[in-house]
């Protein structure tokens, strides 16, 4: 039996983030398999058998939640370029409902005229009783055709907006610096809840984003470096990714305005490139 089956079949919890005082966020609740987070977080070291939800805090930002979830079933995590085209299901709540949880997936239901069989009588019209109804085992009158007999349709399902589901995808990351601290709050969660396979996803998107972008670099200094505790894995991800192309690096107007500006990071820049 393969991993995903064997999750697929394994019971499943809430994860609930309730509404923050600081904000106008409604509480969150999401329905991950148990496997999926005894095997890649720490989330349920202090749960039961009998546990069936865990509250994290409400100061835990949603976006990231959800791409660590969409990491455990997916493998990856993606980031909204663009808002969304439509209101339909973020793909980590797709990836979290891949196991027909609910009902959501199913077909939508199609109404047709003939099958509306209902016991409708009118006072003033009784010969129009149960006038949908076509069915010759029908005892009651048919109503003639008239233009305001419908054509079978199928409906447009709108999903219900609760406070438990929030459908829509990703808040969009339009903007370089945008996607650098959605990633940034992605990596914070990894460290939080011991997603270690999650880590190592984190930093080569990060390092993605930085070719693309190099003044990208200074940002990623200021946040990285800004800190009284800094990361110790992620500033050294930091010089890695300038000293390991330095060549193209070194011309940069960006790292010329750091090496000018001084700090840790020229400290730890410095003597990297020195022992080359």
């Amino acid at each position: 039996m393969s991993f995903a089956s064997t999750f697929l079949a394994s019971p499943t919890l809430r994860l609930r983030v309730p509404a923050s005082a600081l904000s106008t966020a409604d509480e969150k609740t999401y329905t991950v398999h148990r496997a999926l987070l005894a095997t890649h977080t720490n989330l349920l070291a202090a749960a039961t058998r009998s546990t069936t939800s865990i509250t994290l805090p409400a100061t835990t930002p949603i976006p990231a939640l959800e791409r660590l979830l969409e990491f455990l079933y997916t493998g990856t995590y993606t980031l909204a370029a663009a808002p969304p085209a439509d209101d339909g299901p973020s793909p980590v709540l797709a990836a979290a409902i891949a196991g027909r949880i609910g009902v959501w997936g199913k077909p939508a239901a199609r109404h047709e005229p003939t099958d509306n069989i209902s016991s409708y009588s009118s006072t003033h019209c009784p010969e129009y009783r149960n006038a949908y109804s076509s069915s010759p085992e029908s005892s009651y009158a048919t109503a003639p055709a008239s233009p305001d007999t419908f054509a079978p349709y199928d409906p447009v399902l709108n999903h219900k907006r609760t406070r438990s589901l929030e459908l829509r995808g990703p808040a969009p990351t339009e903007t370089p610096a945008m996607r650098l601290a959605a990633h940034l709050d992605v990596y914070t969660l990894a460290l939080r809840y011991a997603a270690a396979d999650l880590v190592p996803v984190v930093l080569s998107k990060l390092a993605a984003e930085l070719r693309t972008s190099r003044a990208l670099l200074r940002e990623l200094v200021r946040e990285v470096y800004g800190t009284k505790t800094r990361d110790a894995q992620l500033s050294a991800f930091v010089v890695d990714t300038v000293t390991g192309d330095w060549s193209a690096w070194r011309g940069e107007e960006v790292v010329r305005g750091l090496m000018k500006d001084g700090g840790e990071f020229v400290v730890d820049l410095v003597a990297k490139v020195q022992g080359f």
